[in-house]
């Protein structure tokens, strides 16, 4: 653990973590499939976190839930060091049950740094984040920037991250720290060593991250998405360029694409048999084609770019429809299987372009 963490507590009911996504960029929640078993890892904790792990009875009953977060932030405050900021996060507990919480901050956590935020329909921990980086920053004047070290703002963690962190290194470019959703304060401070902030655009931290430049203060770039052959190849070139390495990253880029080529041919050669349907209503069209709605992956470009074909369907046309993807639509409606929410309300894949040809 990294000196000087944060301790994250975490206050609601047990079921509102099964909704949590994980970050990875690769596990698929609820699914349980070996080769995303074999890509998890163990590592240092960021931050220290507690949870409160709310059942029915403590929600119901109300003082049960008071209970348990009290006792958690007493401990919190009990094991803290100094420098450790503590954060009680709330998600929608109080609204049910009444809780008042920052008394209890002010009775309990006199001798520490404690930051209170209720559930706003926001990320929590990343509204958080935002007030307790104000408070880091002010604790110590800012390094010099190096011009050839960058941080990155809004790329989960991940195997994805750390390809592009790798692909950065090889060009000559120093990761200075990666923050948003980080918690960690050494991140936070580390990321003022840096001569740009590069920035992925995506509305669930658009918010924090306006917040987070305000206070840095350094360059800020917007690169291109680095998903798909095309858009990691431009996110590269344009980031090792705004570092003052504009020709080490060709390298970089041949040394690891290089064995990837003609697996990446074949497989697209065999994509473009396919075609994929985009089932939604028309005004959610653009949720699906804008990257600030899907966490920054351009999903359509991305699909072309592998070799499929794109179509999208009426949700209410395919549900009145003959054909034969229409039946296989309702028949998952009637067995209560919708699909998943936003950014794609629905998805269906058809596996043959002919089922897609005589489609309404």
């Amino acid at each position: 653990v990294p000196d000087n963490p944060t301790v994250d507590i975490m206050h609601g009911d047990l079921e509102c973590r099964y909704t949590f996504p994980w970050l990875d960029g690769r596990t698929v929640p609820f699914w349980n499939f070996p080769w995303f078993r074999a890509n998890r890892e163990s590592k240092p904790a960021e931050y220290k976190a507690l949870f409160t792990d709310l059942n029915e009875v403590d929600v119901t009953e109300g003082q049960k839930s008071y209970k348990k977060v009290e006792e958690s932030y007493k401990m919190a405050v009990q094991e803290s060091k100094e420098g450790e900021v503590i954060m009680l996060n709330s998600a929608c507990v109080h609204d049910l049950t009444g809780e008042d919480l920052p008394p209890l901050l002010q009775r309990h956590g006199q001798s520490t740094k404690s930051i209170y935020r209720a559930s706003d329909g926001r990320d929590v921990a990343c509204s958080t984040t935002a007030e307790m980086i104000r408070m880091a920053l002010s604790q110590a004047a800012a390094p010099a920037r190096d011009p050839h070290a960058v941080a990155l703002l809004g790329y989960p963690g991940g195997r994805a991250r750390r390809e592009l962190c790798g692909l950065l290194t090889a060009s000559g470019v120093r990761v200075a720290a990666c923050v948003i959703p980080s918690l960690a304060l050494p991140e936070v401070r580390r990321a003022q060593e840096a001569g740009t902030h590069v920035v992925m655009t995506h509305r669930l931290y658009s918010a924090e991250t306006r917040d987070f430049l305000e206070h840095f203060g350094a360059p800020v770039l917007r690169p291109a998405y680095p998903y798909g052959v095309r858009g990691t190849r431009q996110w590269l070139e344009q980031v090792s360029r705004q570092a003052g390495r504009p020709s080490a990253w060709r390298k970089a880029w041949q040394t690891r694409w290089r064995p990837l080529a003609q697996r990446w041919t074949r497989m697209t050669r065999e994509a473009q048999r396919y075609r994929l349907a985009f089932v939604l209503d028309p005004k959610q069209l653009p949720q699906v084609s804008d990257p600030n709605w899907t966490f920054g992956v351009p999903i359509v470009d991305m699909l072309k770019e592998m070799g499929f074909g794109i179509d999208y369907r009426s949700r209410r046309a395919i549900g009145s429809g003959t054909s034969a993807i229409a039946r296989n639509w309702r028949r998952c409606c009637a067995a209560g299987s919708s699909g998943p929410s936003i950014p794609i309300i629905s998805l269906t894949i058809a596996l043959r372009a002919s089922a897609l040809g005589s489609s309404p």
